[in-house]
C-alpha cells in the first residue's frame, strides 16, 4: 500500500517500458522465486538476476534490494501481475502467468490496464495533498478521450489528459482541448509553440497547486525544494515522466497507432474493440475501502473486464470473417492466439510495404529521414531512443541490399512501440557472406561508454560465433564519447575466447557523419562488397596502427575519412 500526492494522473515509471514487466515475470519464473518470502534478501536476489537476464546495460545498483523492490512493487503489482507484500510469499497472479505467453501479451495487458484505478486499496490519496481529487480509471478514460477527439497529441495528453482526474470531468476536458487547439492554431507562426505549450501547462499547474504555492508548501518526498520555482520544476518534471509512462502503456496495448511526434489515434483495425470496451467497461471505480484481499482477487482475474473477444461465439465469428482456420474445440485463449498471430502477420506485411517504399529512394523519404534526425537532436521527438533506432533502420534499409532487421516491435501502421530487448543488436544487417550489427544510442559522455561499449562488441562477437560468418559493427551516437573510441580501437585487434578467438571490429560514427554517409549513399547503389570493404578497412588500420604505436584518435580519424569519402 502506498500514497501519492500528485494532482495529475499517476502511473509507475518503473519499469518505464511495459514490455519489461513481462521480463520481470520471466525472471521470477526462471529462477523459481515464487513462494519465497518477500523480503530484502529476495529483492536483492531478484535484482541481480534481472540485470543478468534482461539486459547487458547497467546492473550496478549500490542498493540492489531497493532497486529490486522498485521493479517488483511498482507497475507489475499495480497492474495485478504479482503480489509483493512484505512477510508474504512472492506470487505471480493468473494474469501474470498468461502475460508470459507472447501471443497473449496484448490481450492480457488490456484487461489489466483497464482495471487500474485511482485511488485504490494500493494507491491512496494523501489527506492534506489531494484527497477527493481522483475518481478514475485512467487508461479507460484516456482511450475514450482519444476516441472522442479522433486523435490526441502528446502535448494534449500531457497538459489536459493528465489532469483528467475524475471521469465526471470528461466532457469539460474535451471542451478544453478543443479550445486549446483553436488558440494554438491562432498563434502558430507568431510565437514559439513549445513556449505556448509550456505556459499552458504552467498555468494549469499554478491553478491546481495554488494553495501550496500560496502557503509556500514546497516539500516533496524525493528531494528538497525551497522556492516556488524549484517546486514547480520538480512537480512538472514528475508530471512529464508520468505522461511518458502512460503514453507507453496506451501504445503498447496495440489499440493505438502513433506518429513520430507522439500523436495517438485508434488503430482502424481495432476500432470495433474500442467501441465495445468504452460501451461496456464500467467507469465507476471500486471503493477505496475494498479489502486488499478482495482487490487482489479482482486485479488478478484476467477475465475482468469483459472485452470484445472474450466471448467465444464472438471471436469465432471474427476469425471466420478473417478466413482464419481454427479447431472448433480450441479453448478461448487458443482462439485469441490465432487472432493475435493474424495481427502480427498484418504488421509484418506493413513493415514489408515500408521496406519496398524505402527501396524506391524517393526524395521525400530521404528528406523525412534527415528531418527526423534533426528533430531527434533537438529533442523534438517523443521517446527519442526508440525513434533513433527506427529511423536508422529506415536509413540503412534504403541504402543497401542486405536483409535489414530492426529488433523493435511495431504498431499496426509500422511505427515502433518499443526498442530491442537486451542481448541482441538494435539492427542486424544480414548479407550473403557477412553480417553487420548496427547499434544506436542517444546517450553521451561517461554514460555512453558505461552502457554501450561492452554490449556492442558482445552483440557483434556473439552473432559472429553463432553465424560462423565475418560480423562487423557500426556504432552511431549524436556525439561520440572520447572514451568509447579507444575501446573500439582495442577491440578491433584483441581476440576473444568468448567469441571463438575472433576480434570484433566496430566503426564508431557521430550522427552527423552517418547522415553525411547516408546522403551520399542514398543517391547510388551500395554494393555489399563496398560495405564489407569499409568494415575490413577499419580492422586492418587498427592492426597496422597498433603495431606502429599510433593512437586511437589517429585510427578514428583515418576510418572516419574513409567512410565519408566512400564511393
Amino acid at each position: 500500500m502506498s500514497t501519492f500526492g500528485e494532482r495529475f494522473l499517476f502511473f509507475s515509471t518503473n519499469p518505464r517500458s511495459p514490455i519489461k514487466t513481462q521480463m520481470i515475470l520471466k525472471v521470477i519464473n526462471k529462477y523459481h522465486l515464487t513462494g519465497n518470502v518477500y523480503d530484502q534478501k529476495l529483492q536483492s536476489d531478484f535484482y541481480k538476476k534481472y540485470t543478468i537476464f534482461s539486459s547487458d546495460k547497467g546492473g550496478n545498483s549500490k542498493d540492489p534490494a531497493f532497486s529490486g523492490r522498485q521493479l517488483l512493487t511498482r507497475a507489475p503489482q499495480a497492474l495485478g501481475f504479482i503480489r509483493a507484500r512484505s512477510g508474504y510469499p512472492l506470487e505471480i497472479s493468473e494474469a501474470g502467468k498468461l502475460l508470459l505467453d507472447d501471443n497473449l501479451y496484448e490481450d492480457i495487458l488490456m484487461h489489466q490496464m483497464f482495471k487500474f484505478q485511482l485511488p485504490s486499496p494500493l494507491h491512496h490519496e494523501k489527506k492534506c495533498k489531494n484527497k477527493g481529487i481522483f475518481n478514475i480509471k485512467p487508461f479507460l478514460e484516456l482511450t475514450r478521450l482519444v476516441n472522442t477527439l479522433h486523435y490526441l497529441t502528446y502535448k494534449e495528453l500531457l497538459i489536459y489528459g493528465m489532469t483528467l482526474t475524475d471521469y465526471h470531468d470528461f466532457d469539460a476536458t474535451v471542451d478544453a482541448i478543443k479550445r486549446y487547439r483553436i488558440r494554438r492554431k491562432s498563434v502558430k507562426g507568431s510565437k514559439s509553440l513549445n513556449e505556448f505549450d509550456y505556459q499552458e501547462q504552467l498555468s494549469i499547474f499554478k491553478h491546481r497547486y495554488k494553495d501550496e504555492l500560496k502557503n509556500a508548501n514546497f516539500k516533496t518526498r524525493e528531494s528538497k525544494t525551497n522556492t516556488a520555482e524549484q517546486y514547480m520544476k520538480k512537480k512538472i518534471r514528475n508530471w512529464n515522466d508520468y505522461t511518458d509512462a502512460i503514453f507507453r502503456m496506451l501504445h503498447e496495448s496495440g489499440l493505438f497507432v502513433a506518429t513520430k511526434k507522439g500523436t495517438l489515434s485508434i488503430s482502424p483495425k481495432r476500432q470495433e474493440e474500442v467501441d465495445y470496451l468504452l460501451e461496456n467497461i464500467p467507469r465507476k471505480i471500486l471503493p477505496e475501502s475494498t479489502s486488499r484481499e478482495e482487490f487482489d482477487k479482482y486485479m488478478f482475474d484476467p477475465s475482468i473486464p469483459v472485452l470484445l473477444h472474450d466471448d467465444r461465439t464472438g471471436i469465432i465469428k471474427h476469425l471466420t470473417k478473417l478466413n482464419i482456420d481454427f479447431d472448433p474445440n480450441s479453448s478461448l485463449y487458443e482462439l485469441k492466439k490465432l487472432n493475435h498471430n493474424y495481427l502480427i502477420k498484418q504488421r509484418k506485411e506493413k513493415v514489408a510495404q515500408i521496406v519496398n517504399n524505402l527501396k524506391e529512394r524517393k526524395t521525400a523519404d530521404i528528406e523525412d529521414i534527415i528531418n527526423t534526425y534533426t528533430l531527434l537532436t533537438q529533442r523534438g521527438v517523443q521517446d527519442a531512443p526508440l525513434r533513433m533506432e527506427w529511423n536508422t533502420w529506415r536509413a540503412i534499409t534504403m541504402i543497401d541490399h542486405g536483409k535489414i532487421i530492426g529488433n523493435f516491435t511495431t504498431d499496426d501502421e509500422g511505427n515502433p512501440i518499443h526498442t530491442a530487448g537486451g542481448n541482441q543488436g538494435d539492427i542486424i544487417g544480414k548479407y550473403d557472406k557477412f553480417n553487420i550489427v548496427y547499434e544506436v544510442t542517444m546517450s553521451s559522455g561517461s554514460t555512453q561508454y558505461k552502457m554501450e561499449s561492452e554490449p556492442v562488441t558482445r552483440h557483434v562477437g556473439m552473432l559472429q560465433k553463432e553465424s560462423n560468418l565475418p560480423t562487423y559493427g557500426v556504432f552511431i551516437a549524436p556525439k561520440l564519447s572520447p572514451t568509447i573510441i579507444p575501446y573500439f580501437y582495442v577491440s578491433a585487434v584483441a581476440k576473444s575466447t568468448e567469441f571463438g578467438g575472433k576480434t570484433t571490429g566496430v566503426i564508431p560514427l557521430s550522427l552527423d557523419d552517418f547522415i553525411s554517409f547516408f546522403k551520399a549513399a542514398s543517391t547510388k547503389e551500395m554494393a555489399e562488397k563496398e560495405l564489407q570493404k569499409l568494415c575490413e578497412y577499419s580492422i586492418q588500420k587498427a592492426r597496422e596502427y597498433m603495431m606502429n604505436g599510433k593512437t586511437a584518435e589517429d585510427w578514428y580519424t583515418t576510418i572516419r575519412n574513409n567512410v565519408l569519402t566512400a564511393k
